[in-house]
Formats: structure tokens, sequence, C-alpha cells
């Protein structure tokens, strides 16, 4: 089944010139889930390592110096 969905979501998103309104608003909000997705992931990983050495710093282990 997922691979039906993706097959299927390749063949919108590419369908060239012939385009209806609905597959291009389709394909905007595809598109913009997926940039918001990154973000997001991109996001988190910056403020897990924000963390983590925080964490590490409070500890001693690392100083601002050494980093």
């Amino acid at each position: 089944m997922p691979s039906l969905l993706i097959s299927t979501l390749i063949v919108i998103l590419h369908a060239g010139e012939a385009v209806t309104l609905a597959e291009y608003l389709f394909r905007v909000l595809v598109y913009l889930l997926a940039f918001a997705g990154i973000g997001i992931t991109i996001f988190w990983g910056v403020r897990l390592i924000e963390i983590v050495h925080s964490a590490i710093s409070s500890r001693g282990g690392v100083t601002d110096n050494e980093s």
C-alpha cells in the first residue's frame, strides 16, 4: 500500500504541463509539508545538541574554550 501511494504521489507531482488546480494545490501542500518536516528536524537536532552540550558542560566535561 505505501509503495502504491508513493508511486501515485510521484505521478501527480511530475504530471507536467497539464495539471489541474486541485493537482497543483496538492503539489504545493506536499512540498510545504516536506520543507516543514526538514526544518523541524533541523530545529530539533540543533536543540538536542544544545541540551547535550549544556549537560556535559555542567558536569565539567567540556568548557566553551575547548569546543
